[in-house]
């Protein structure tokens, strides 16, 4: 049967979208892979600092559902567009701040007060960014294979992450090119995923959106329990795992990079699959799964240096940190648990947004929190937290409902 013209220009559409988001990710990559070496060489900041810059970083995460909701009835591809920009100004400034070092305390605060507004810049950006479009690819079709399209995307994203973890890690072989370069790259990046998004969106018809509610429901409660663990889990790992190879392990950018290129290369495969898994199992069995990993993760960054030589040591602490970063993307599983509770689309942006609210609670005090840790009891007593933390998280992804055929709930391709 052939396509009907508005179908062939929804499919369009929403393969541009893709691009945006593989375009955001990238720029993302381009950020992350670098930041660590940025703080420690460009600022030379010690643990407290490190610990204490991820509460103002966070915060902006704490602040979505209040972002989402204010902003009204924007539609989430005029949210994302929106993100791209505020993303873009952020690392824009990052790029531009003089070296300067801050010290290991509260005196640190008041002469870092530029990096701490343009990493909060970056932070509100990059979080918006991932929050709509995790929102959109759920609700891009119905529900029962909202799995394997959220693998899908995480396909290209991971492909175009890839190539520039790569390309980062070339670059910094054979160049000494200062870290605001690679910031400015990723600016242009983040304004090229704004491009997309508006072409995406034209001779789209536009959707009207309700006003969006500030809500909690106690139908929601276990997903906001999940995103307040996950958001102690996801701090300590993006804070104090990168701080073991960088100050443990004394490991430059590069082999950041490196492990950037082996974790991308490694979702290629991973990710679609992990979506699949989603399907097949439901939510409950894949985060209790990945929730019991994650003891043996924790195990490994926080004692594998008294365990293994350090050439081996290095090896396997490279290795924990690929399997962490593919255990983030099984996060969609709680997506597509809460896309199953909510009635309609307008409930779930807003509800996802909520879950982002309440895992960053956690998420802008855990990293000052684990600083003090680290400081006074050692970086594996870190990690043996998290160890314990994972496990509750087993414990309560084993309540959520065993899966049942979902209704579907279509939803037109040209939707946001």
């Amino acid at each position: 049967m052939a396509t009907s013209p508005a179908r062939r220009d929804a499919m369009r559409a929403y393969l541009i979208l893709v691009m945006a988001f593989a375009a955001f990710a990238a720029a993302t990559t381009t950020v992350e892979v670098n930041f660590a070496n940025f703080l420690r060489e460009r600022f030379e900041i010690g643990e407290w600092y490190r610990g204490f810059l991820e509460f103002p970083r966070e915060s902006q995460g704490f602040a979505m559902v209040f972002y989402v909701v204010l902003l009204g009835t924007l539609t989430e591809r005029r949210l994302f567009s929106l993100a791209a920009v505020v993303a873009a100004i952020g690392v824009a400034g990052l790029a531009l701040l003089p070296a300067r070092a801050l010290a290991d305390g509260i005196g640190g605060i008041g002469p870092g007060l530029p990096l701490i507004l343009f990493l909060m810049c970056y932070s509100a950006g990059q979080h918006m960014g991932m929050l709509i479009e995790r929102a959109i690819v759920v609700d891009h079709g119905d529900l029962a294979s909202a799995g394997s399209r959220l693998g899908r995307i995480g396909f290209w994203k991971t492909l175009a992450g890839l190539a520039m973890a790569g390309i980062v890690w070339g670059l910094h072989a054979v160049t000494e090119l200062d870290f605001g370069f690679y910031f400015a790259v990723a600016a242009g990046l983040f304004l090229a995923s704004m491009a997309l998004t508006r072409l995406a969106m034209r001779n789209q018809p536009e959707v009207r959106m309700r006003s969006r509610k500030l809500v909690l429901k106690r139908k929601f409660a276990r997903y906001y329990a999940l995103c307040a663990l996950f958001g102690v889990r996801k701090q300590v790992f993006i804070t104090f795992a990168v701080w073991v190879l960088v100050v443990i392990y004394e490991q430059p950018v590069q082999t950041i990079a490196i492990l950037w290129v082996a974790t991308a290369a490694t979702n290629l495969v991973a990710q679609p699959l992990i979506g699949r898994l989603i399907d097949r199992y439901g939510p409950r069995a894949v985060l209790s799964t990945d929730a019991l990993l994650l003891c043996g993760v924790c195990l490994m960054y926080g004692y594998g240096a008294q365990l293994f030589p350090p050439a081996i040591g290095l090896i396997v602490i490279g290795a924990t940190y690929v399997v962490d970063h593919v255990l983030f993307f099984v996060g969609a599983a709680r997506a597509v648990y809460v896309g199953r509770l909510c009635a309609d689309r307008d409930e779930l942006s807003t509800t996802l947004s909520m879950g982002v609210t309440v895992d960053h609670i956690f998420s802008m005090t855990v990293p000052l929190l684990g600083g003090i840790i680290w400081k006074a009891s050692g970086y594996e007593v870190v990690f043996l937290l998290a160890g314990m933390i994972a496990v509750v998280t087993a414990i309560t992804a084993f309540g959520i409902p065993r899966p049942t055929a979902p209704a579907p709930r279509p939803v037109a391709a040209a939707t946001s």
